[in-house]
């Protein structure tokens, strides 16, 4: 993930994180791990697949685009608190050890936050491995009456730098091992506290130091805290496309024109806008209709849909025996 400001058009090359924060060689370390490394292209599967409702079927093929909606805004609402509960994990283990000076600095700072960064939004489109997957039919597609687009991650991954919106976005699996979330946190913040500590060495202010270190554990936590789920998520096999956007001052009243609003059941879902695809159309590989339709109607409405937009995916209904109430 690349942390850039929403609102910066004419920046041609791919910043480092930035907004005064990142001195003294701790953008490398926001690097290493806050997950931007790219998954082996061997292990991206061909097709990934997103489940919706009618009504973000027909906007997505409709415009072109996929949305990538506020985090906090996800259907699962337990995510965020899921990693500040690693946090706290983490900072409990620490402070349990004989810190030094500078870093029982940092960890009071971190402690007495209680949060994860607040300088940054991310925008989230959720992908999974599996085409036909009940509990998801039931979670993100209108209890089964709804749909999946299955969309060619190669084509997808060849668009990712796409200055959409200030930017490209980034695609990775998300992490249901919690020993594996825990160490990532650990082996982070130890590195920082490192960093920080050779940095007041070599002539840095401690102030300066400290401030650095905090914040980029905080930056680090902020973008893991969605690549981590309960392992109860774990057959859902999902990846993740995510843009980082600044989020503006408080004081700054001028309106982000790139944040849309749409509905989704009786609440409004800020989301940005991404063209992840040729000529207007995305790539697009199949559709699936949700075992909650009967069949054959929803099965002709979508082809229709799709010759009218000038698709032609694959065309299925979901195996999954499902009867709504």
């Amino acid at each position: 993930m690349v942390a850039k400001a929403a609102k910066n058009p004419a920046a041609e090359e791919e910043p480092s994180p930035d907004n005064g924060r990142f001195t003294d060689g701790f953008d490398d370390l926001v690097e290493r791990y806050d997950g931007t490394h790219p998954p082996d292209p061997a292990s991206i599967p061909d097709v990934l697949y997103h489940y919706t409702n009618a009504s973000g079927l027909h906007g997505m093929l409709g415009s072109g685009s996929i949305w990538l909606s506020h985090y906090r805004y996800l259907n699962d609402t337990s995510e965020i608190q899921h990693t500040e509960s690693l946090l706290r994990e983490v900072l409990s283990a620490a402070l349990e050890s004989t810190p030094s000076d500078i870093s029982s600095k940092i960890l009071s700072q971190l402690v007495d936050k209680r949060s994860l960064s607040s300088d940054f939004d991310i925008y989230i489109f959720s992908l999974s491995e599996q085409k036909d997957s009940l509990s998801q039919w039931r979670g993100y597609a209108s209890e089964g009456r709804g749909f999946t687009m299955g969309l060619d991650t190669k084509e997808l991954l060849k668009h990712k730098k796409k200055k959409e919106v200030d930017g490209g976005f980034d695609l990775f699996r998300v992490e249901y091992d919690r020993s594996r979330q825990i160490k990532v946190l650990k082996d982070a913040l130890q590195e920082i506290i490192e960093r920080a500590e050779e940095n007041v060495s070599s002539g840095t202010e401690l102030s300066e130091a400290t401030e650095n270190a905090v914040w980029c554990f905080q930056f680090i936590s902020f973008t893991r805290s969605v690549m981590n789920k309960h392992a109860s998520f774990r057959d859902e096999n999902e990846w993740r496309v995510a843009l980082i956007a600044q989020r503006p001052a408080d004081t700054d009243k001028e309106w982000d024109s790139d944040i849309k609003v749409r509905v989704r059941g009786s609440e409004l879902i800020p989301y940005l806008v991404v063209k992840p695809g040729l000529k207007g159309k995305l790539p697009l590989r199949s559709i699936g209709v949700g075992p909650g339709f009967s069949r054959g109607n929803q099965t002709n409405a979508v082809r229709s849909l799709c010759g009218a937009l000038g698709y032609a995916p694959t065309i299925y209904n979901a195996d999954t025996p499902y009867t709504r109430d």
